[in-house]
């Protein structure tokens, strides 16, 4: 059993581990004078660059299909790149800690989508032991939401901050749902590489219109380096997870275990920033896993929740062109 669940959720858990830099990483970079424009397209370029080079080493014959059925990618791409916007624009006005509390709250869309479109999700849903966990691991959010410690940044400003970061959250469930929808049967990292490539010509046009892009190259190399290297590890290493994750666990799952991303931000925020938790959110917090642990284990015992990608079926080509839900 415990072997079972660790090959379901390892790549989710990996993932949350990651994203708890991201947002710490575009703090320093913000006070280095980058502009939100400019560190998405930065970002998304050198992710782009990277899954593409390592989709055509792995599977050319995937990137060959992706390439001729880009038009499924066009959704995906237009919800990632507004996400990060977005998301972006929030972490600016507001402060690493915040941002990764108040976007988790993506789960709540993601779990209303995943009963909305997909049958086989509503089934691990209707579990009494799921649904205890979810209830356990929002209650937790929201508590750790409402103890968080007063911000010295302008009220407004601080304000409208989450209100991007809020907004945000229901753009990542979309994506989220629009992979499923969209890049059923597509590997992971063909599918990404074609998604970031074509959000990163969409962040092209802030870049240029209202960013400083020329800003790279007047800041110390080191600086520069870690934009570049955070697009493949946090943008390109984290999507594909995410879609490894939303493949072997389904959508509502991989959005209740990503409630756990705050804690892990917790922990890089103050080492990098020196930002610290009270007592009270700890124990929010302690509730909020205790949640995703009776998600995780529930979830194991559920064999549509863990299966692996569903094989093509008989009357398909081994080697099938991609196609649509």
């Amino acid at each position: 059993m415990r072997g079972k669940i660790l090959r379901s959720y390892w790549p989710i858990m990996l993932s949350c581990a990651l994203w708890a830099w991201p947002m710490v990483i575009i703090k320093l970079l913000q006070r280095q004078g980058f502009d939100l424009h400019t560190q998405n397209f930065f970002r998304y370029l050198a992710a782009s660059v990277t899954l593409q080079a390592v989709g055509w080493a792995m599977d050319p014959a995937a990137m060959r299909r992706c390439f001729r059925d880009a038009g499924k990618f066009v959704v995906p791409a237009i919800l990632a790149s507004v996400f990060q916007i977005v998301w972006v624009m929030g972490v600016y006005k507001s402060m690493p800690a915040a941002g990764a509390l108040l976007t988790r709250s993506t789960v709540l869309w993601g779990l209303l989508f995943s009963f909305l479109f997909f049958p086989e999700e509503r089934r691990m849903m209707r579990s009494p032991f799921f649904i205890a966990g979810t209830a356990a691991a929002i209650a937790g959010l929201c508590g750790f939401i409402l103890s968080r410690p007063a911000s010295g940044s302008d009220p407004g400003e601080y304000s409208l901050g989450l209100v991007f970061l809020a907004v945000s959250a229901i753009l990542w469930a979309g994506y989220g749902i629009s992979i499923k929808f969209f890049l059923r049967g597509v590997p992971p990292v063909a599918a990404f590489a074609t998604t970031a490539s074509l959000a990163c010509a969409i962040l092209l046009i802030p870049a240029l219109l209202a960013g400083n892009p020329a800003h790279i190259i007047r800041v110390p190399a080191g600086w520069s380096l870690l934009l570049l290297v955070s697009g493949p590890l946090f943008i390109g290493g984290t999507q594909v997870l995410m879609i490894e994750s939303i493949r072997r666990v389904g959508v509502a799952a991989t959005n209740v275990i990503t409630l756990s991303i705050p804690l892990f931000t917790a922990a890089s925020s103050f080492a990098v920033l020196g930002e610290t938790l009270t007592a009270r959110q700890w124990l929010f917090g302690l509730m909020l896993i205790g949640g995703l642990a009776a998600v995780v284990l529930r979830a194991g015992t559920l064999p549509e929740a863990v299966a692996s990608p569903p094989a093509p079926p008989p009357e398909i080509p081994s080697n099938p062109p991609i196609r649509g839900n």
